[in-house]
């Protein structure tokens, strides 16, 4: 029997190596792939040995760190829920389909992506050292992507859609191709990217994974930093680096700040040379679209004339096009280019509550975490998802929110297992 458990174990092992290392690979990838794996991570936790682990925390009573996320994450698709149930009154048939579409959506984004993979990482990290695979995995896997996007900046390439295929010409400007790495859009990218870079910090920080592990997120902060240097996105360019900064503010010393400032200096000067400061200038604009001026007035103006229940995800496309037509705008895009707009003007005051509350579990994990000198990568992320917010709908963004999951859940995991083995080392060395 013993010997039976010995092979289930081994073969968890591996099947937990391998779906940490393509799951890394996913970070920066379309949202597909994150939800094959989410779904392979569920069917692990169907076997039998998987169950007997569970069991075993639960008859210690240790419990989850991540389960403080399941109430918030009800509460916010019970508010979605009653607002797209609401906008179902008076709709046509193509409304309630746009409607039914939206809530589906939230509901496999919000609540089935967490729940799929909670069990997964929380034992994955115990058990299985998830957490020193993902960071031994990231330094070649971000590496290899920063060549692809300097390629991708110069000629234009993307092997999504073939070998052959060429980004469109609306991606070209200032005689580059504004990067997308393998990603639908450049904001997906660069949004997954910051979260990506503070995963690959906290990582090079942790004193429980092994030093060549530590040095692969530590590349793989530079990759990551690098690449969206070269990306011409403004907002997750300036995202990431404030995000670095605050992770490093409370480790910095004379001689840190020393080795920092000449990097900086660099840094700035490459952020003039590659014409990121003209991207800042185009924020006026309407290039493409309608201006981010336009998009934010347009979705406040609807929010003021729908406070409660906002336009409704029923029918929000035909109703927002009519608040584009009274301001002159063209919405050729529509979105409002703001998650909190966004929010309130699809589902009101209603839906903007639950997204609060949603958000609200990250600094709660954080008090939670309060004795853990680690705890302000978890604020960092925090930080990075409100700022994220304020210039695009990226916490609606499947590619953004599983990168978002997946690296919240590491952080946490992480942080609570440290915690749990210093208690340990304490109670033992008082007896």
């Amino acid at each position: 029997m013993r010997v039976q458990n010995d092979s289930q174990l081994y073969m968890l092992r591996k099947c937990s190596t391998a779906i940490s290392i393509l799951a890394t690979i996913a970070l920066i990838l379309p949202v597909f792939s994150g939800y094959v794996l989410a779904f392979t991570m569920l069917l692990t936790q169907v076997t039998p040995k998987w169950r007997s682990l569970l069991k075993d925390c639960a008859k210690n009573s240790i419990k989850s760190p991540l389960s403080a996320w399941n109430i918030p994450i009800a509460v916010f698709l019970l508010t979605l829920a009653l607002a797209t149930l609401i906008s179902y009154s008076g709709s046509d048939q193509a409304g309630v389909k746009e409607g039914t579409r939206y809530l589906g959506n939230a509901i496999v984004k919000y609540g089935l992506l967490w729940l799929f993979m909670a069990n997964f990482l929380w034992i994955g990290v115990r058990q299985f050292n998830v957490s020193g695979i993902i960071a031994g995995a990231l330094g070649p896997i971000m590496s290899i992507h920063f060549v692809y996007c300097l390629f991708q900046r110069q000629f234009g390439i993307d092997w999504v859609h073939g070998f052959d295929a060429v980004l469109p010409l609306n991606r070209f400007a200032y005689d580059v191709y504004r990067v997308s790495g393998f990603s639908s859009h450049p904001l997906t990218l660069g949004y997954q990217l910051c979260f990506v870079f503070i995963l690959s910090l906290f990582l090079a920080s942790r004193p429980t994974i092994d030093q060549f592990q530590r040095r692969s997120s530590m590349v793989a902060s530079v990759a990551v930093i690098l690449t969206l240097a070269i990306s011409g996105s403004r907002g997750p360019f300036l995202v990431a680096l404030l995000s670095g900064i605050f992770v490093l503010l409370p480790k910095l010393s004379i001689k840190r700040l020393k080795i920092m400032t000449p990097i900086s200096i660099i840094g700035v000067l490459l952020f003039w040379q590659m014409g990121l400061l003209k991207r800042f200038q185009e924020i006026s604009w309407s290039g493409s679209g309608d201006s981010r001026v336009m998009d934010w007035k347009v979705h406040w103006s609807s929010f003021i004339d729908n406070p409660i229940f906002g336009l409704g995800p029923c029918g929000f496309k035909s109703a927002i096009l009519a608040y584009y037509t009274k301001f002159g705008g063209d919405a050729k895009i529509g979105l409002a280019h703001n998650m909190y707009l966004q929010i309130l003007s699809e589902v009101g005051l209603l839906g903007f509550l639950g997204f609060v509350f949603w958000l609200s579990a990250w600094p709660k994990a954080m008090f939670d975490l309060r004795r853990n000198g680690g705890r302000h990568f978890i604020a960092a992320v925090f930080f990075a998802m409100l700022l994220s917010g304020v210039t695009q709908n990226s916490l609606r963004d499947s590619g953004v929110l599983f990168t978002l999951t997946l690296t919240t859940m590491v952080l946490t995991a992480v942080l609570t297992k440290e915690s749990r083995e210093l208690n340990d080392y304490r109670s033992q060395s008082t007896i």
